[in-house]
C-alpha cells in the first residue's frame, strides 16, 4: 500500500494546478489599437447596418493555449442613430463561426451572449462580429463602445499540454512505486 500522506499529496497538488488552468477564464476588452470596425456605407465610427458590416478585435500574444468557451460582453450606445430595427450577427473566432446573436431594435444598454464549442488553439485570436441582415434605409444603426471597459469577451481556456503531461507522470510514478512495493513483499 502507498503511504497515505504522499498519495493525498500528490492528489491535492495535481488538482490545485490542473483546476487552476481550466477554471481561469481569461477577460479581454474591446479596444484600441487593434480593435476595427467596417461599415460599407460609412458613417460614424462603430456604426453598423449592413449585411457584411464588421466589429472585430485582434488579441495577439495572449499566452492563452487555446479556448473552448465565449461569453461576450457587448454595451451598445444609446446615440441617435439606435436602429428600429433588429440587427442580426455571427460570431467568429480565428475565421470559425461559433454563434449567432441579434441587436433588438430601439435597444441599448448591455448585450450578454456565451458559446461553447470545440477548442481552437492558439496563441493569438481575432474575434469577429459580422453582420448578417440589413436594417433598412433611413431606419438607423448600431454602436459598439469600446475602450472603457463595456464591451469584452471572457474565455474559458484550455488547459496547456503540460498539465496532461503531469497527470500522465503523476499516473505513472504511483503506479511504479506500488508495483515496487508489491514486489518487495
Amino acid at each position: 500500500m502507498l503511504n497515505q500522506p504522499k498519495w493525498i499529496s500528490l492528489i491535492a497538488i495535481f488538482f490545485l494546478v490542473f483546476s487552476q488552468s481550466v477554471a481561469n477564464a481569461d477577460s479581454l476588452e474591446f479596444a484600441e489599437p487593434d480593435f476595427e470596425w467596417l461599415s460599407q456605407g460609412g458613417g460614424s465610427p462603430n456604426h453598423l447596418w449592413t449585411e457584411g458590416d464588421f466589429w472585430q478585435q485582434e488579441f495577439n500574444e495572449t499566452g492563452i493555449f487555446g479556448v473552448t468557451g465565449v461569453f461576450l460582453n457587448l454595451f451598445i450606445e444609446d446615440d441617435n442613430a439606435l436602429a428600429s430595427e433588429d440587427l442580426d450577427f455571427r460570431v467568429l473566432v480565428n475565421g470559425n463561426e461559433i454563434g449567432e446573436f441579434s441587436l433588438l431594435a430601439d435597444t441599448a444598454g448591455t448585450y450578454e451572449f456565451g458559446y461553447s464549442f470545440d477548442p481552437i488553439t492558439g496563441d493569438d485570436f481575432v474575434f469577429r462580429l459580422e453582420a448578417t441582415s440589413t436594417i433598412s434605409p433611413g431606419s438607423g444603426s448600431f454602436s459598439l463602445n469600446v475602450g472603457n471597459g463595456n464591451s469584452f469577451v471572457d474565455l474559458t481556456t484550455v488547459p496547456e499540454p503540460s498539465i496532461g503531461f503531469l497527470l500522465a507522470t503523476t499516473m505513472l510514478v504511483l503506479r511504479a512505486s506500488r508495483y515496487r512495493k508489491e514486489a518487495n513483499h
